[in-house]
């Protein structure tokens, strides 16, 4: 009898002490949503958002690195093409002076274009002009059939005349545009201009000069030492 009373002892207190840690942690959890329900929890430290700065802050250094390099690449571009620019125009201010000084070079710096059957002495003749007597070589070219070197001398024929006639100053290492500034003004000044060009394009160029084309221009060199023997 008494086990039996001590067994239901036990079974009351400790159904007692069940419903009491019932209400314990209920009362507990209630009391903690009340006591912490106007707590901010913003500043606690948030590892996904410290995740998410990091990885932020990686991208704008990944941005601002490409950023950089497009930067320097297109700098080096502008370098690159501001220097090709440069040279393409020095090459052709210089292409732009050649072609306006190179005809006013004087012909005695040019390759002399005379046939190796000939004994005519240009140097010489050059070193000589005004005692020099050119008709005979001219007609010496044109047997030879060196219709280049015969314009070469009537030319030559021509520069002679004028100095004997005090139309210029000869002078070997003088330039034809200096002969020309000495003429302009002058009734000569434009036909002297014009066997001047033939002279160069005949003497200079690379194309050949056959008797065809020496018998369309002789006529106006002849031309020009007749009216210059008649001023």
């Amino acid at each position: 009898m008494h086990i039996v009373l001590l067994i239901l002892f036990l079974a009351i207190g400790n159904t007692s002490y069940a419903q009491n840690s019932v209400r314990e942690q209920t009362l507990d959890r209630t009391y903690w949503k009340e006591i912490t329900k106007d707590i901010d929890y913003s500043g606690v430290p948030d590892v996904k958002r410290k995740d998410k700065t990091k990885k932020d802050k990686r991208n704008q250094r990944n941005n601002y690195e490409r950023y950089r390099q497009n930067m320097q690449r297109s700098a080096t571009g502008a370098a690159i093409f501001k220097v090709l620019l440069i040279l393409v125009l020095a090459l052709l201010i210089a292409f732009i002076i050649f072609r306006l000084l190179g005809a006013n070079l004087n012909f005695n710096t040019h390759k002399k274009v005379v046939a190796s059957s000939s004994d005519i002495n240009l140097d010489e003749i050059e070193n000589n002009l005004q005692e020099s007597e050119l008709e005979g070589f001219i007609r010496q070219a044109i047997s030879e059939g060196n219709f280049a070197l015969a314009i070469r001398l009537y030319f030559l024929q021509a520069i002679k005349d004028l100095s004997l006639k005090k139309l210029i100053r000869w002078k070997r290492d003088k330039t034809n545009r200096d002969y020309q500034r000495e003429l302009n003004g002058s009734t000569l000044y434009k036909d002297f201009q014009r066997i001047t060009r033939i002279f160069e394009r005949v003497w200079y160029g690379q194309n050949a000069f056959n008797r065809e084309d020496f018998q369309k221009v002789e006529p106006l060199f002849l031309d020009f030492l007749k009216r210059l023997n008649r001023t």
